[in-house]
């Protein structure tokens, strides 16, 4: 009872500070910041709890969209400068200290269903028409970066740029494991597996396990579960 009472009370709030630039489904929010710049920006939040997360959005025409699930999402920071914009995490994701930020035109990035996340992830994308796309029910242990681009400018002796942002897909069911990097332009097959301290330079085969830095393959025809090891 006084769950829903909160949502009442928090979406009134939200409601007045921002009108429809916000709407949620039956969210519970609780301490969360909202910086969202007036202009045609959309934050559509499903039906969760969701607890101790930022969302800033400068430009127009950005949208945000996060499904529904039965899990707390705590943490969650989604960072959009630009137009036309899109971050999509789907239904049931499991968040605990996600960073997104998206810097650009027409940029996307979009999760896939059954998404987990541990502590201090990351996951930048820059540049015009560009994207990083992860499949369904991936799972990401601690400290992983995962950019499709440089950051910063480098250019030749006439200034013309050199390190183009490149777009990162990874496919369904892939575990990447703690203090992994994943750089752009790469395609992760699904099923496969990163191992712990990783960093991911070329395209990642379906059903394999790479490791190293750069990582490399070390066994192919396997897969993976949730399960703990426990023999």
């Amino acid at each position: 009872m006084l769950d829903r009472i909160y949502n009442l009370i928090s979406s009134i709030l939200l409601n007045i500070r921002y009108g429809k630039s916000i709407y949620h489904s039956n969210a519970y929010v609780k301490k969360c910041a909202f910086e969202v710049q007036s202009g045609v920006n959309h934050i559509n939040l499903g039906h969760f709890k969701i607890v101790k997360s930022l969302f800033i959005v400068r430009g127009n025409n950005n949208k945000i969209s996060i499904g529904d699930t039965t899990q707390e999402i705590f943490g969650l920071s989604i960072k959009v400068y630009g137009n036309d914009n899109v971050v999509e995490i789907k239904n049931k994701a499991v968040i605990f200290g996600l960073r997104i930020v998206v810097r650009g035109e027409d940029c996307r990035v979009v999760i896939g269903e059954h998404f987990t996340e541990n502590i201090n992830c990351m996951i930048t994308c820059m540049g015009r028409d560009n994207y990083i796309i992860i499949g369904d029910d991936c799972m990401l242990s601690e400290n992983i970066d995962i950019w499709n681009t440089d950051s910063h400018q480098i250019t030749d002796i006439d200034g013309k740029t050199i390190n183009n942002s490149k777009p990162i897909i990874i496919g369904n069911h892939v575990w990447i494991g703690k203090n992994c990097t994943v750089l752009k332009g790469v395609s992760i097959g699904d099923n496969s597996i990163i191992g712990m301290s990783s960093v991911v330079t070329k395209n990642i085969d379906a059903n394999s396990i790479y490791v190293g830095n750069p990582a490399r393959k070390v066994k192919d025809g396997v897969s993976w579960n949730r399960n703990y090891v426990t023999q």
